[in-house]
């Protein structure tokens, strides 16, 4: 699965109103994280667009840790054990093909 396709998964997971909410918090989390804001960013951008628009503004893993953070304040325990099971197992996969290399 796509980076992209990944985070939309998680973003279908969220209603309307939870939706309306990351976003608010988002335009808030950039700050946070020392991040640059994201460009042509409003609340009437759908998932779709979001998606494009982060994975293109932002290294993936400045993207999970947004969402990640975004999850967490919003409640949703689930999809941030999801994120770091996904997290646990890319460290995993680096590590072993580290080990293949040497």
């Amino acid at each position: 699965m796509a980076e992209s396709d990944h985070l939309l998964w998680y973003l279908e997971k969220l209603n309307k109103k939870e939706f309306m909410r990351r976003k608010i918090h988002l335009g808030q989390k950039h700050v946070e994280l020392g991040l640059p804001e994201i460009p042509t960013f409003d609340l009437r951008t759908t998932k779709e667009d979001l998606v494009n628009l982060l994975m293109t503004s932002y290294k993936a893993q400045h993207v999970w840790n947004m969402m990640f953070s975004i999850f967490e304040k919003l409640l949703h325990r689930a999809l941030c054990e999801k994120i770091n099971t996904g997290r646990n197992w890319n460290f995993l996969i680096q590590a072993l093909n580290l080990c293949l290399l040497c």
